[in-house]
C-alpha cells in the first residue's frame, strides 16, 4: 500500500483509490475485521513509517474513523495533524 499526502485533496480526511478500496475490502472480509487501522511510528532521523494494522473496533476519545463505501478506517486522533489528506493506493 502506499500512502501520500494530498493537500489538495480534502485536508480533514483521510481517503482510499479505487484499487486501494476494493484489496482492503476483500482483505477484511478474509479476516472478519470490521476495519483498517493507519498508525504512524517514528524511525530514527528519516521521521515516520506507516503502519497499517486491523483494528478490532475504534475508542470514539482517542481514535477518528473514516468512512469509504462499506470500508473503515481508524486513525488516532493525535496523529491527524499529520495525516490529513492523506491518500492511500495499492
Amino acid at each position: 500500500m502506499n500512502a501520500t499526502n494530498a493537500a489538495t485533496k480534502d485536508a480533514g480526511s483521510i481517503s482510499l483509490t479505487a484499487a486501494a478500496l476494493a484489496h482492503v475490502r476483500r482483505y477484511l472480509a478474509r479476516e472478519g475485521q470490521p476495519a483498517l487501522r493507519l498508525d504512524l511510528t517514528r524511525t530514527g532521523c528519516s521521521g515516520y513509517a506507516h503502519e497499517v494494522t486491523l483494528a478490532d473496533g475504534v475508542d470514539a476519545e482517542l481514535d477518528q474513523a473514516f468512512q469509504q463505501d462499506d470500508v473503515t478506517l481508524v486513525v488516532r486522533r493525535e496523529l491527524m495533524p499529520l495525516l490529513a489528506g492523506t491518500r492511500i493506493d495499492f
